[in-house]
């Protein structure tokens, strides 16, 4: 059995039915350090075609974002197909080792500790949130 066969067997299968409970209830979702490519896009897209009340998907992008870029990730994102009819989509691009929004200072990847505390969105205990 090829190793392609064997990692289709572990990939499960779900009903369209089977969408999570909880995105009937996202309204904003904010993605940092997004690039574009396609593990970003896919995980980007899940939201966009499944969030029903969905209001605003803001995108933090490193470096500059040409209009081009933009009107390609809206047709990647098949943002013409979104759950919520009204939700916007907002690029916004930072540049150097500093972002505003908190995911690098420093130098620092702030996302590689988020999922180890107790409350990934509440950054108060966070030193390197709480010091910048």
């Amino acid at each position: 059995m090829s190793s392609l066969q064997m990692d289709m067997q572990n990939v499960q299968h779900h009903e369209p039915t089977d969408v999570i409970e909880s995105l009937d209830h996202i309204r904003y979702v904010e993605l940092k350090c997004y690039s574009g490519k396609k593990p970003d896009v896919d995980f980007a897209k899940f939201f966009v075609l499944n969030a029903k009340v969905l209001e605003l998907m803001k995108f933090v992008v490193e470096g500059r974002c040409t209009q081009k870029w933009r009107t390609d990730q809206y047709k990647c994102l098949q943002f013409d197909s979104r759950a919520s009819p009204n939700a916007l989509c907002d690029f916004r691009s930072y540049s150097g080792h500093v972002d505003p929004t908190g995911c690098i200072r420093r130098g620092y990847h702030h996302n590689e500790h988020v999922l180890s505390m107790a409350n990934p969105f509440d950054s108060s205990s966070c030193s390197h949130c709480r010091d910048a």
